[in-house]
């Protein structure tokens, strides 16, 4: 191979790796700025803070003082309401019985009123023993006693089934009060992965002109190696 050749490839390598050079390090620069703007955002309001931590990767999240306040109220209400229903819930029969017991008392005292009482105590004198009407309104009131038991029966049945539905209902709200108070955090997380994008977004369109700016001046400034190893090629081929 002749010197003017060996001189050409050389310039030509020169020129080469000249332009590589200047392209890698366009291109790496780049990539450092995509991976800076794609570190997910730590985000802070009045109900809490998603704060990124680059070391794990992750999100810690928390809630303000006042949120975590009414997060545990939450959570403490759904086991207080459940505590309610569970006894009612393993035997409702012997619960709506307690309830009868109870409110039964409250019945005597109806059933053991001066119009009764007159009554009953005529009859046990022997006063209306003859009296149609004085047997017949002991016996309608009687009957009348017996049914208004039977109907406080099952109107305890009634209440223990509603307040079992009812301590559930209450139980599920604050479950689901919990959990939209918990929400917060994790919502801001949500907003800091999406200005990240934003931001990635925003440096690879605004980095495109950088990149096609620096190539062309890779290029252009590894031009005069290239022309002189086409000369020193020239030479060659002319002596040949």
């Amino acid at each position: 191979m002749s010197w003017g050749a060996i001189i050409g490839a050389g310039l030509s390598f020169i020129g080469a790796k000249k332009q590589s050079t200047a392209t890698t390090a366009a291109a790496a620069k780049n990539a450092e700025t995509l991976k800076e703007a794609a570190i997910p955002k730590s985000v802070y309001d009045s109900m809490g803070s998603a704060v990124y931590n680059p070391a794990t990767g992750q999100y810690e999240m928390k809630l303000s003082p006042d949120q975590q306040g009414l997060f545990n109220n939450y959570q403490q209400d759904i086991y207080r309401q459940r505590q309610f229903a569970e006894p009612l819930m393993r035997d409702p029969e012997a619960a709506a019985q307690r309830r009868y017991s109870t409110d039964l008392e409250s019945l005597k005292l109806g059933e053991n009123s001066a119009v009764q009482a007159g009554l009953r105590k005529g009859q046990a004198r022997g006063l209306g023993a003859g009296s149609t009407l004085g047997i017949g309104a002991l016996g309608e009131i009687d009957r009348a006693n017996l049914a208004n038991r039977s109907a406080l029966l099952n109107s305890s049945r009634t209440g223990v089934q509603s307040d079992i539905t009812n301590y559930l209902n209450r139980s599920e709200a604050a479950r689901k009060g919990m959990f939209s108070v918990g929400q917060a955090p994790q919502q801001l997380a949500n907003i800091g992965q999406g200005l990240a994008t934003t931001a990635t977004d925003a440096a690879r369109y605004g980095s495109a002109p950088y990149l096609e700016a620096q190539t062309n001046a890779a290029s252009a400034s590894a031009q005069p190696f290239y022309q002189l190893g086409g000369y020193f090629n020239g030479l060659n081929k002319k002596r040949v």
